[in-house]
């Protein structure tokens, strides 16, 4: 008998420890491992992964130099081989922000239901739904702690010293969800009851981190505006020129409304006095709102499944009134418990992977051994990153004579495979917008027009056939855009300053030449509207013809629109059965419709569309549109201009 009673001591010792949140959220965040060293890879995301790292290793300026969603500490998020260093730290990186963002949710369920409980619910969210976004999540579940009374003992200093260092590095990881975090956190420290001394210390801190890390990875004080104005560029862009819905989809919006409904609704009535409430709702509202925008611009399975795994790790962080399960309390807590169930399961219905899909904690717990190999052996990374080059070299073929004429030079690798630049070891001096289909404003598209007609811009181009480098990837640019126009003035631009030196199937090299273009002479005027079909000028011999669109960009009312969801599509045709997606924003920048023989590169790589006619449709609007053409002579377009091999 007394041995059993020194068993069951022993048992109530432990048990604080064995129960408690971070032992029980570092298992979850086990059996729920993700996080790894990615391989360097071909195609679209890849290679701005390839662009981001090779920007953070050489210093290059964000801003001025680089502009990408991702800012100078995006390789935080990615991890791939690229370079060793950077490499590392995104590892160590994202695996502290699973591990905190299994313990946070563990410690917040808890509150609420048994601790043994709170982990599987966490284990299952997490393990299941691989595409939460773990930073607004964190940053919201740390808020609403904060907020919620009575609060947990360590909850201020987490929304004030973590907050504060979560968001400068978040601001500089990625801007769409970096002001975000920011602005979560700064909402809550001015609703505690402490704020006029926390909300000082929280701005303080953040400013001093941020410092801190700009600087760090080489940036400068001459860049910060420019970083600032062009994130503007690319957040305020993206939804009129990225918008693109799926078919068969239409059931998640209502499923979304449900879920935003549930936890908005959840954290109001958990939550008191009344400036808790506010704040609340507001930062529920605020992470659900930009996880709507980051699954429903892009409406598809895969982008959709962000906005509901978000919103079901964060039902697991909402404050539900449930005080408990005597009989007094059981009513709300099935209420609670039924509400959080169901935004968990539609998550489960809208995730486009196969059913238990990761749900195996034999395979997560072989990931993260595989992981902290990776971490211990430098040997074994470096052989698998120069694997990674060899296999890419292979892939893309780019040939002796054609790396002759790159070598020694400063290269420009067009229109988005900046990962050959990194496999090829290439001396990389991007456009300031390095993926061209991200010009998507007129000031983005002028930033690269200008870097390709200026001096020390890049000296050569390398410009892929996306059709055969990436036979995967379905079409010559994204999202039935034309090459002409993605974007029109930086198209313009290159015609005008470069000349093929080389051109075959797979790859051709442009090298710059003083500028050969005339300035744009008037060609007509025509006031016409959206679905009426006008005559195109015909280029002679060694001319462009241009057009710029006015009315067709986004204005009046309909710029609510993108602020809050995507604006209506604009299409354009020349005159074929075939259109093209028109970027409102890039419009007016100068359209290239038709080039005159010697005027265009070779083929395959000619940009013109050979237009004969114009016609641009916005669904079924009518409103008026203003078209003015121009003719632009290539001066000295010839033989040289032709050369092809």
């Amino acid at each position: 008998m007394s041995e059993r009673l020194r068993g069951w001591g022993s048992w109530g010792r432990l048990r604080p420890v064995l129960l408690s949140a971070p032992l029980l959220g570092i298992v979850a965040a086990a059996a729920s491992w993700d996080v790894g060293f990615g391989l360097p890879g071909l195609g679209l995301d890849p290679s701005w992964q390839a662009g981001i790292a090779m920007a953070s290793r050489r210093g290059m300026d964000f801003g001025s130099e680089v502009n990408f969603p991702w800012g100078p500490l995006g390789f935080l998020r990615q991890a791939h081989l690229h370079y060793d260093g950077l490499s590392v730290l995104g590892v160590l990186y994202q695996s502290a922000l699973h591990v905190g963002l299994c313990v946070t949710l563990v410690w917040t369920l808890s509150r609420r239901v048994h601790p043994l409980i709170a982990a599987a619910v966490v284990y299952l969210v997490v393990a299941w739904l691989g595409d939460i976004e773990t930073t607004e999540v964190l940053a919201a579940a740390w808020c609403l702690a904060a907020l919620d009374l009575p609060a947990p003992r360590l909850a201020r200093g987490l929304v004030v010293v973590g907050g504060a260092l979560l968001s400068a590095i978040e601001v500089m990881v990625k801007l769409s969800a970096g002001p975000v975090i920011l602005a979560v956190f700064l909402i809550t420290v001015l609703a505690l009851d402490t704020r006029r001394r926390d909300a000082p210390a929280f701005l303080g801190l953040f400013a001093a981190f941020f410092a801190v890390l700009w600087f760090s990875v080489g940036q400068g004080v001459g860049n910060l505006d420019d970083f600032l104005v062009n994130s503007l560029q690319l957040i305020s862009g993206y939804s009129p020129a990225m918008g693109v819905e799926g078919s068969g989809l239409a059931w998640q919006f209502f499923a979304a409304a449900l879920v935003a409904a549930i936890l908005i609704g959840g954290t109001a009535a958990g939550l008191h006095p009344r400036a808790r409430r506010l704040a609340g709702t507001a930062i529920v509202t605020g992470v659900l709102f930009a996880a709507f925008k980051e699954g429903f611009v892009r409406h598809d399975l895969f982008h959709a499944a962000y906005f509901f795994s978000t919103a079901a790790a964060l039902a697991l962080a909402v404050p539900w009134r449930v005080e408990g399960w005597r009989p007094g309390q059981l009513v709300p807590a099935i209420l609670a418990s039924c509400a959080a169930a169901l935004v968990i399961a539609l998550a489960f219905i809208a995730d486009p992977g196969p059913p238990t899909a990761g749900l195996n904690p034999v395979d997560r717990l072989r990931m993260l051994r595989s992981e902290v190999r990776g971490l211990l052996n430098a040997e074994l990374r470096h052989t698998v990153t120069d694997a990674a080059a060899q296999q890419l070299r292979a892939t893309y073929r780019v040939d002796r004579k054609s790396l002759a004429l790159l070598r020694g030079h400063s290269v420009h690798v067009d229109p988005w495979e900046a990962a050959a630049a990194w496999a090829y070891d290439l001396d990389w001096q991007p456009l300031p917008v390095f993926q061209d289909y991200t010009a998507y404003t007129a000031r983005l598209d002028e930033l690269n027009a200008d870097a390709l007609a200026a001096a020390d811009g890049p000296e050569r181009v390398l410009r892929e056939n996306t059709d055969v480098v990436d036979p995967s990837y379905p079409g010559e640019t994204i999202d039935e855009r034309s090459p002409a126009l993605d974007p029109p003035a930086a198209t313009v631009s290159m015609l005008c300053n470069f000349e093929a030196l080389r051109t075959t199937r797979r790859w051709q090299v442009l090298a710059r030449v003083p500028t050969r273009c005339s300035a744009p002479r008037p060609a007509g005027e025509v006031e016409t509207s959206y679905g009426e079909t006008v005559p195109v000028p015909r280029a002679r011999a060694g001319e462009l013809v241009i057009a710029a669109v006015e009315g067709a960009e986004v204005g009046g009312l309909e710029r609510l629109q993108p602020l809050l969801y995507k604006s209506a599509e604009r299409r354009i045709s020349f005159g074929g059965e075939r259109s093209y997606r028109l970027i409102p924003g890039t419009s007016g920048d100068g359209l290239l419709l038709d080039a005159g023989p010697g005027a265009d590169f070779p083929a395959p790589f000619a940009f013109s569309p050979r237009a004969r006619s114009l016609t641009i449709t916005k669904g079924d609007t009518t409103d008026p549109l203003s078209i003015r053409f121009y003719r632009v002579t290539v001066v000295g377009a010839g033989p040289a201009h032709l050369r092809s091999s």
